[in-house]
């Protein structure tokens, strides 16, 4: 998924959120604000229930970075490992796919992470 994808279902999260637990008039707004913006942006119930949202990895001490590689990754590497054995190609590629972002964010962040700590360090 891409960053701009994942900051409308974080949007679209948000309201959700609002249109559950907001008080009085605020409800009902953020029910209508809702479906609006999950038709405009093509935003199925089940993609945003599915949505997790995202972590920034840098920010997080070392036990809770782990858990979350943990959390995070051993849904994508079981979907991955499984897929290899699947006839479907489509299955195959977006395993694949799902598993190799996982895989560049965490560099990415195990990167930034390791720049924070040399900086903090001098």
């Amino acid at each position: 998924m891409d960053k701009d994808r994942g900051k409308i279902l974080e949007t679209a999260k948000k309201i959700k959120a609002l249109a559950e637990r907001g008080i009085g008039g605020e409800m009902g707004n953020a029910k209508v604000m809702l479906a609006e913006y999950m038709k405009k942006h093509n935003i199925s119930e089940s993609e945003l229930e599915d949505f997790k949202g995202t972590v920034n990895y840098a920010t997080l001490t070392d036990e809770q970075f782990m858990a979350e590689i943990i959390k995070d990754g051993f849904p994508l590497v079981l979907k991955y490992l499984l897929s290899r054995y699947s006839e479907n190609e489509e299955h195959k590629a977006e395993a694949r796919k799902s598993f190799g972002d996982f895989a560049k964010n965490i560099l990415n962040a195990m990167a930034e992470r390791s720049e924070k700590l040399k900086n903090k360090h001098k």
